[in-house]
C-alpha cells in the first residue's frame, strides 16, 4: 500500500509508513478517552435505568449475547472474577454502537439519549448518534489495527472534531482533559508539510 502509494519509491514510502504510525499515536488520546469515557456513562445510566448491575445480560436481545460471553471467557482465561464492571471493561466499541441502532430504539434509545447532556435538544437524534460513533469507530478501528489513515486529511479532521464534540456532549471537562495530552492538530500540520504526502 505505502509502495504503491510512493509510486514505489522506498525511502517514500518508509517516510509514509511512519507518517501513518504518527498519525494514529496522535489519534490515540481522543479515541481512548472517548470509548471509555462513553462505555462508562452508558453504563451508569443503563444499570440504573434497568435497576441492575448486569443489565447488559439481563435486558439485551439475545444478538448481543455472543460479545458478552467473549468478555466473560477472557476474564476467565486471566483467572479474574467475573463483575459486571469487569465485563464493561472488555466490550469493545463495536458494542457500544450497536446500542444506539434503530432496532433498540424502543428499548434504549429514551435513556441513552440522556447521557448527552449538552448535545442540543434538536440535534439530540438517535439516527445522528448512530452515524456519527459509527464513523468514530471505522477510524478507531483503523488505528487499532495498524492500517492505513493518512490518505484523506480532511476526513481525518472531520472525524477528529466529532470525536471532540462527543465528548463536550458527555461531560463539558472532557475536551479539557484531552487537550493536555492531545497532538493531533500539531502532527497534523507537521505531517502536511512532508514532502511524501
Amino acid at each position: 500500500i505505502y509502495l504503491e502509494e510512493a509510486n514505489y519509491n522506498t525511502n517514500a514510502a518508509y517516510q509514509l509508513y511512519l507518517t501513518n504510525i504518527e498519525l494514529s499515536e496522535a489519534l490515540y488520546p481522543a479515541l481512548s478517552l472517548l470509548e471509555i469515557s462513553l462505555r462508562n456513562a452508558i453504563h451508569q445510566k443503563l444499570r440504573e435505568y434497568f435497576n441492575d448491575d448486569f443489565w447488559f445480560k439481563n435486558k439485551l436481545p439475545k444478538e448481543f449475547q455472543s460479545a458478552i460471553q467473549k468478555a466473560e471467557r477472557k476474564i476467565q482465561f486471566q483467572q479474574k472474577p467475573i463483575t459486571a464492571d469487569g465485563i464493561i471493561a472488555e466490550l469493545n466499541i463495536g458494542f457500544w454502537n450497536k446500542l444506539f441502532n434503530r432496532y433498540y430504539t424502543k428499548l434504549l434509545w429514551k435513556p441513552l439519549r440522556t447521557i448527552f447532556i449538552h448535545l442540543p435538544k434538536k440535534e439530540k437524534q438517535r439516527r445522528n448518534i448512530d452515524e456519527s460513533l459509527h464513523r468514530i469507530r471505522n477510524i478507531r478501528n483503523r488505528v487499532y489495527h495498524y492500517e492505513p489513515i493518512f490518505r484523506n486529511f480532511s476526513y481525518l479532521e472531520s472525524v477528529y472534531k466529532e470525536i471532540k464534540s462527543f465528548l463536550f456532549w458527555l461531560h463539558q471537562l472532557l475536551p479539557a482533559i484531552l487537550n493536555r495530552i492531545d497532538r493531533f492538530e500539531y502532527i497534523l500540520i507537521k505531517i502536511k508539510n512532508y514532502d511524501c504526502i
